[in-house]
């Protein structure tokens, strides 16, 4: 047992403790700081590329931003008041709303991109749904063809 005091001293050693704290530390700090740094340098080159590159998607102006959603707002309301009421909805009148919203979506699919494209059919489809079956079929296949 007089063996192991020797090796308890030196694992229980407050200035080898110490020692380690002062060598030690600014040596890993300055690792994390490397580390750090690289990786903000990283990330910073990424942005920049993601910025630079813009999806590839082509660049719309605010006045052509605004006429699309004019007209995307415009089919969406004709499709809210054929839907609303008391009575049935105008199946044939809906099928051809749905149509109509189809040929806008290829209009300015490359200004809204392949996610937002289906991401708007999808809604749409959810939206007439309960009122027009083939409608629905119409907007889910267009999504599926891209």
């Amino acid at each position: 047992m007089d063996m192991l005091a020797p090796l308890e001293d030196q694992l229980v050693d407050e200035s080898s403790n110490r020692l380690y704290d002062e060598v030690a530390v600014p040596v890993c700090a300055s690792l994390d700081n490397w580390t750090m740094t690289r990786f903000l340098v990283m990330l910073t080159a990424i942005s920049f590329l993601l910025a630079g590159c813009g999806g590839g998607e082509h660049k719309q102006s605010k006045e052509d931003r605004a006429a699309m959603n004019k007209e995307f707002a415009q089919i969406d309301f004709n499709i809210a008041q054929t839907t609303m009421g008391p009575g049935y909805p105008n199946q044939k009148l809906l099928k051809q709303l749905t149509r109509r919203y189809v040929v806008v979506t290829h209009k300015y699919r490359d200004d809204l991109g392949k996610a937002e494209v289906d991401r708007r059919l999808t809604h749409e489809a959810e939206q007439v749904g309960p009122h027009c079956l083939p409608c629905v079929e119409i907007l889910r296949r267009e999504a599926q063809a891209d």
